[in-house]
């Protein structure tokens, strides 16, 4: 698992320039929860640093090395009170032990979903529970299992999409073939990034990693076992209704 995350630091800042739905959402939890609050997967800081410019203290933890190195690089360019109030910290989230509480931890954008087995998934939401104040939430952002149940369970590579790298002038070319096992609730995702120089050279990346889906109500039990309340699942960053249409679940449980 960390292969694949440091390998995919190089790409994750262009890849993930136009993700920008949650981080409204999630300045909204803060502003109601207050400080401190604990990132699971920050990687190069897509949430963490709007959270701190907002004034927030933020710890900031991810297994990736490389994507930790990228955080540490964009905080050298903030403001010096900005940067200090993001205290990066290089750690699995299923075994962290930090010795505080916070009044809200986040786990954006599919990261729980590397959880792959049960057991990771109850030491990933115990890690969580044990970090909480009392009182405190915790929100979990996951992909629906309805949506990736009307995708054929073959394996076919299509082109996502086409990026400029600005800092190399790359055009950088994103393939994805997904395969899904149903009966295992398991995806089997190979990324491909083909940058391409302006002599027409081509240098390949290809990366690739398993995530685990969950479906609601198998969710509300994980989170119930491992000590939740669950408050709410909605279905997008909008926070609307979670439905059959939805492409995510948001949960939102509390201590």
């Amino acid at each position: 698992m960390t292969t694949f995350f440091d390998d995919l630091a190089r790409f994750y800042d262009l890849d993930h320039a136009l993700v920008r739905d949650d981080v409204e959402m999630y300045r909204q939890f803060a502003a109601q929860a207050g400080s401190p609050i604990l990132e699971f997967g920050c990687g190069t800081g897509r949430i963490a640093l709007p959270l701190a410019r907002d004034g927030h203290e933020v710890v900031a933890v991810d297994i990736s090395p490389a994507m930790l190195v990228a955080l540490r690089a964009k905080l050298a360019q903030e403001p010096p009170e900005v940067a200090a109030r993001v205290q990066v910290i290089h750690a699995d989230m299923r075994h962290l032990s930090l010795g505080r509480e916070f009044a809200l931890t986040i786990c954006p954008l599919n990261t729980f979903m590397h959880m792959t087995t049960q057991a990771d998934q109850l030491a990933a939401l115990g890690s969580a529970y044990r970090h909480l104040a009392p009182g405190g939430r915790l929100i979990v952002d996951v992909a629906s299992p309805l949506a990736l149940l009307l995708i054929p369970t073959g394996e076919a590579l299509s082109l996502q999409s086409e990026l400029r790298d600005a800092s190399s002038g790359r055009t950088v070319q994103k393939f994805t073939s997904m395969r899904l096992d149903h009966a295992r609730q398991m995806q089997y995702i190979t990324l491909i990034y083909d940058e391409i120089g302006a002599d027409g050279t081509v240098r390949r990346t290809t990366l690739r990693t398993e995530l685990r889906y969950v479906f609601q109500f198998e969710m509300h039990l994980l989170l119930e076992r491992a000590g939740f309340t669950v408050e709410d699942v909605y279905g997008s960053a909008d926070l609307e209704p979670y439905d059959a249409l939805s492409e995510k679940m948001i949960f939102v449980a509390r201590r």
